[in-house]
């Protein structure tokens, strides 16, 4: 569905990635609450028509042959000055009616909550974790077993975790800025407690305060396991073990004939379909579910490789098997010692949970101070009514989801030929902006053409901001790209117009940030129609345009997650014959990934291939 909503721009995740593993945050005293600078965060504007027809002319003109770009032109013209219009005033009165700002709802419902298909690699987002020095992972273990390093790092892991949720709930997170502008941190409200709940014909987000467990997926079954006190005291990270241990004894001890179908199957397949038998479910069940801070998922094997092209799938989707896929968080830790995470785009973007997992990992090198020493419940086998029907779309959802697992395709490429020093001296650009340029001349290298090209802009600047598109691909852009595959253009013309494409790139950069941006303003635009004159959106020339079906074919699309020290990831393509590129640009080394849809036509092993080639050509007109 979408690309991974990324970025670690705010000053203090980038403090915190910057940190080694095992270093302890500062202990200096918190003076600003986590949600201080909220009330103060402008409102979202209602952005310009004509800007935005301009920016998304600037955008179509690579990608349409020129009768087609003409024609587009045209019907911009006729657009503004008719249905635009009309439109624009209904989303500015519209805006008035909304309690933060005009976006919120339409983009939480059109980009997600309608959609039907599975969660599973379509809403959802993969990272795995660095290696923890104090845990010598195992490559050995076999299939079937759990061992002692598997459960101490997911001990320590789920005491991060717990420290972290204690620090947002008590409002001493320390909020985000970026360059002296405080960001919105409502989204930090929902990493923790919140679940996506399966609707008829729409989904729902729930959050759930107060939780003192979290869901452990083990062996296809789902436990309860609590880890906080009564009092709000943490278990320490010997006491979590303890639990983990239990769950595992638990696990060991069932007969065939007291296993549980897996019901988590479900939640890896058609929305609809699990909805019907989500509803059946005992109220008991789903409000235990619910109401879990996060999953923890204990896989009883390893990927025996040190390929991360080959890992990556255990975090990703893994057949769709031992994971709680409406779950925001699925923390994932193998028998093998490696650990990830599987996160759920409805409820947040990548920042909220990046940040979070960020803080965990290095609060999981300290206990908790503190610790709750009482005695906590035992961990609880969750059971539910079984029926025929019942195991009958589990056994489908199982089968539905192997396929779809098969589909995808994937490389992760670590290379120390880039580096952010080198960018910045030799390239005289930002790193997210050389690596854009990059892609670009990548993807022609591969097809020919250019493409639509989605890049994650943020509006955290804004009171409940998420995000827009930087279209990375444009006039200035593609002239650089086209200039460069051009044997009469010297190193003279190409490097101007590589400053001039770079140039471009920030200027789409700042009018996103300042919520003056185009994509989602014909989002809204298109969605006042749907709301107020849907018998004429069926006929609109504007957006039954094929400039306009062009425009949001996002066959590149990509995220920025640097630098990468504590954790990288990525996420499936949003498009059938597209690539999905996520990227952490680092001091010492640039690592990416790049997913392709088996069946689509894109090929993930050449697309890097070309990543690099693309590479190469650039440091050859920087020489």
């Amino acid at each position: 569905m979408l690309a991974l909503q990324g970025g670690f721009a705010a000053k203090t995740s980038a403090r915190l990635l910057k940190s080694n593993f095992i270093r302890v945050l500062s202990t200096a005293s918190q003076t600003t609450s986590t949600f201080a600078n909220q009330a103060n965060l402008p409102r979202l504007p209602v952005p310009n028509l004509d800007h935005t027809l301009e920016l998304y002319l600037d955008g179509l003109q690579p990608v349409l042959e020129k009768n087609v770009y003409d024609d587009a032109v045209r019907v911009c013209e006729e657009f503004k000055k008719g249905e635009g219009k009309d439109l624009q005033q209904k989303l500015i009165e519209y805006d008035k009616t909304q309690k933060y700002n005009w976006l919120e709802e339409i983009w939480l419902k059109g980009a997600y909550l309608l959609w039907r298909d599975p969660l599973m690699l379509g809403s959802t987002w993969w990272a795995e974790l660095a290696a923890d020095p104090r845990f010598r992972q195992t490559s050995t273990a076999p299939k079937g077993s759990f061992t002692d390093v598997q459960i101490r790092r997911a001990a320590t892991l789920v005491s991060g975790m717990c420290q972290v949720h204690s620090l947002i709930a008590q409002e001493q997170l320390e909020p985000e800025t970026m360059k002296g502008t405080p960001l919105c941190m409502n989204q930090f409200n929902f990493v923790f407690g919140t679940t996506r709940i399966p609707g008829d014909q729409v989904d729902e987000i729930q959050k759930v305060d107060g939780g003192r467990h979290v869901l452990v997926m083990i062996g296809n079954g789902v436990w309860k396991m609590d880890v906080i006190g009564e009092d709000g005291r943490i278990l320490g990270v010997d006491g979590i073990e303890s639990q983990i241990r239990r769950v595992i004894d638990q696990n060991a001890q069932l007969q065939d004939d007291q296993r549980m179908p897996p019901i988590q199957m479900l939640t890896s397949s058609n929305r609809t379909t699990w909805a019907t038998f989500h509803n059946a479910l005992p109220q008991a069940f789903r409000s235990t579910v619910q109401s879990a801070l996060f999953t923890l998922c204990l896989d009883d094997h390893a990927i025996d490789s040190q390929d991360e092209s080959e890992t990556f799938h255990q975090w990703h989707h893994n057949e769709g098997k031992n994971r709680w896929w409406d779950s925001a968080l699925n923390i994932i830790v193998a028998n093998s010692g490696r650990a990830g995470v599987a996160g759920e785009h409805t409820p947040t973007d990548a920042p909220a949970p990046g940040r979070v997992i960020a803080e965990a990992l290095l609060r999981s090198a300290k206990e908790v101070k503190n610790p709750y020493e009482g005695e906590l419940p035992q961990p609880e086998y969750l059971k539910f009514p079984v029926n025929d029907a019942l195991v009958q779309a589990i056994s489908k959802a199982t089968q539905s989801s192997a396929n779809l697992s098969t589909r995808i395709t994937g490389m992760v490429h670590k290379t120390s030929t880039l580096t952010t020093e080198f960018i910045k001296s030799a390239g005289r650009v930002s790193p997210d902006t050389y690596f854009q340029m990059v892609m670009q001349l990548a993807w022609r290298l591969d097809q020919g053409n250019a493409c639509s090209t989605y890049e994650t802009g943020q509006l955290r600047a804004f009171r409940h901001g998420r995000t827009d598109t930087i279209r990375s691909c444009n006039r200035a852009s593609d002239a650089w790209v086209k200039a460069m595959l051009d044997s009469n253009q010297g190193k003279e013309e190409r490097w101007a117009k590589f400053q001039a494409g770079a140039n471009r790139h920030r200027e789409w950069i700042s009018l996103t940030s300042a919520g003056r941006g185009c994509d989602r303003h014909l989002l809204g635009l298109r969605a006042m129609s749907q709301i107020y004159t849907p018998s004429e959106l069926a006929s609109s020339p504007f957006f039954n345009h094929a400039a306009f079906k062009e425009a949001f074919n996002f066959r590149l699309s990509s995220s920025n997650m640097s630098p990468g020290t504590l954790f990288w990831g990525g996420f499936a393509p949003v498009v059938n014959d597209g690539v999905g590129v996520n990227y952490a640009l680092g001091k010492d080394w640039t690592r990416f990934s790049v997913s392709a849809w088996r069946d689509g036509g894109m090929d993930a092993k050449r697309m890097t291939d070309n990543m690099e080639r693309s590479l190469d050509l650039v440091r050859e007109m920087l020489e």
